[in-house]
């Protein structure tokens, strides 16, 4: 798998980040923070049904302790990686490392994808298209820094 490959799969996690607290999909506002407003904006922007958000929100419950597992597994791993990458002249090490954090990268990326095919049956033909047409993490981008004047 390339890296183009693995970090756009990953960026996909994005989309898929909709864990809502209990309670918190009930009335869900485009205005709140954090997940329960990315749930509300998901909501809002493929025209969800509560029912529909309900049962995402069950799946995303269902899937979070192995997500959660991985991704502090994965934050160890690369903390680790560049300590070793800096400091170590043990190039096995350093081999070894980046191995381990492309595994738990395509674990994360299986994550995505099993999600992505289990809510599939919950949505709609076209609210299956208008999310496969999302471009993952656009909402997150930010402007280029202006460039120092000299």
């Amino acid at each position: 798998m390339t890296r183009t490959r693995i970090v756009s799969a990953l960026m996909l996690g994005a989309v898929l980040s909709l864990t809502v607290p209990a309670g918190a999909a009930d009335t869900p506002t485009a205005g709140q923070p954090g997940r329960a407003g990315m749930m509300a904006r998901m909501q809002q922007f493929l025209g969800l049904t509560d029912d529909q958000v309900s049962a995402i929100v069950a799946l995303r419950q269902a899937q979070a302790p192995a997500r959660k597992q991985v991704w502090q597994a994965m934050r160890d791993a690369r903390s680790t990686l560049r300590t070793l990458a800096l400091t170590g002249d043990d190039q096995a090490a350093i081999e070894a490392k980046t191995a381990e954090v492309q595994q738990l990268q395509a674990e994360m990326l299986a994550l995505n994808v099993k999600m992505l095919q289990d809510m599939a049956p919950l949505l709609t033909q076209e609210q299956r298209e208008k999310l496969a047409s999302v471009k993952p993490w656009a909402h997150r981008r930010r402007p280029a820094p202006a460039a120092p004047s000299s």
